[in-house]
């Protein structure tokens, strides 16, 4: 029994052990998977942590560009309320930033285009489309300020406006060098009629003299004895109010081009204003051996240009062709006006002479301003053509041709207009 007894409490002991063996395995087991479960929590923390820290970095240095920016930053909501700015959004407006969070904005707005600006904020909200505008701001102590704005919308995932966020830049002088431009622009067309006035004055005196005469004519048939016929009275007004329309065209054609005018861009029609200034340069007196051929495509698309500008630097280009064929001993002499798609987003306008060409000037000489090869010329039509075609985003070149001649090159984007 007591051999038993003892053989019994052995196997217990070892079983014992066993289990306490077997435990402690578990328990290293366990401990090595909570050390990895550590490990792993501590290098997810680290993560976690270096990428918070990247993010607040990334959102400081964000930050900073946007308060830095020498641009306008501005956060609208659904109302176009202005919720957030940086701190040039209010040097711009001349206003404090508490006065240019909220409507500030809207009271700023030059009276003359306050109910357009936001007819136009009004309406690319409801369409929940971009908003690019021109505008002016005026300060509170009177001060003018221009500026280009753009607005893109913000959308929440169930596709409802939540509002804006944009940009304000100051074009102030951007303007007042386009108002510069203008002034100059002005003045050289005024010396360009100055130089066709006897042409004008010929072609006006053309229908004047008709009028007067067919006015004649009515009044002796109606002192004539015999019956007056209705068929020749009416063929006789029907002649003078010709005449007078035709000079009226010429009167008009001329005053739009010389007349001082805010510089304004509206979308038009190249062909029509290039065949309205070539009848317009007409009356310059062109030799008889000379011809002017037009060569317009006539799938161009239109542009957005300030017309009379454009007109100006066609007429220029003209002018200065027609000088060029009259120098020369070509005959016959001729002049092209072309027109052409040069991409899908570019027009050029060309025209071509089989005058003098450059004689020995380098083409880009005649870009610089005061140079020039005529007896009584300024010197800055082609620089203020230069000037014009450029503020509209295209480019003007010269080049001589391979026979005879010379070719002035303008081209102009074809883009939609934005307010």
């Amino acid at each position: 029994m007591a051999g038993g007894t003892t053989e019994n409490l052995m196997a217990e002991v070892k079983s014992l052990r066993q289990r306490v063996s077997d435990i402690e395995t578990r328990v290293e087991q366990r401990t090595a998977e909570l050390r990895a479960i550590d490990d792993d929590l501590r290098h997810e923390i680290g993560l976690r942590k270096r990428a918070e820290n990247a993010l607040r970095s990334s959102g400081q240095r964000f930050q900073t560009l946007v308060q830095s920016s020498p641009v306008g930053i501005f956060q609208t909501d659904a109302d176009v309320t202005s919720i957030y700015a940086n701190e040039r959004y209010p040097e711009i407006l001349g206003l404090s930033f508490d006065e240019a969070i909220g409507d500030g904005w809207m009271q700023s707005l030059h009276p003359d285009e306050r109910d357009v600006v936001l007819e136009k904020w009004r309406e690319a909200s409801e369409r929940h489309e971009p908003c690019r505008l021109e505008h002016r701001f005026v300060t509170p102590d009177g001060k003018t300020t221009w500026v280009y704005c753009q607005a893109f919308p913000v959308m929440n995932e169930d596709g409802v406006l939540n509002g804006y966020v944009g940009t304000v830049v100051d074009i102030t002088d951007r303007k007042q060098a386009q108002q510069n431009l203008a002034e100059l622009a002005h003045v050289a067309r005024l010396s360009t009629m100055g130089e066709m006035v006897t042409g004008l004055a010929h072609e006006i005196n053309q229908p004047l003299t008709a009028i007067a005469n067919f006015a004649d004519a009515g009044k002796r048939l109606l002192n004539s004895d015999g019956n007056v016929s209705g068929r020749r009275t009416e063929k006789l007004f029907y002649d003078i109010g010709e005449q007078a329309f035709r000079s009226g065209e010429i009167i008009r054609r001329l005053h739009s081009l010389v007349r001082k005018t805010e510089p304004q861009r509206l979308t038009i029609d190249l062909n029509n204003l290039i065949r309205e200034i070539v009848e317009l340069h007409q009356y310059h007196g062109m030799p008889d051996d000379t011809q002017i051929v037009l060569n317009m495509d006539p799938t161009i698309p239109a542009v957005v240009v300030d017309h009379i500008q454009i007109q100006q630097v066609v007429l220029n280009l003209l002018n200065n062709a027609h000088d060029a064929v009259i120098a020369s001993e070509m005959s016959p002499k001729s002049i092209t006006v072309t027109t052409r798609l040069e991409s899908p987003n570019t027009i050029e306008v060309s025209v071509t002479d089989n005058g003098i060409g450059f004689s020995g000037t380098d083409p880009n000489q005649v870009f610089e301003a005061f140079f020039t090869t005529k007896m009584n010329g300024m010197g800055m039509g082609l620089v203020i053509s230069r000037s014009i075609v450029e503020s509209h985003g295209g480019q003007l070149s010269a080049a001589p041709n391979a026979n005879q001649g010379a070719t002035f090159r303008f081209t102009l984007p074809c883009e939609m207009k934005t307010l």
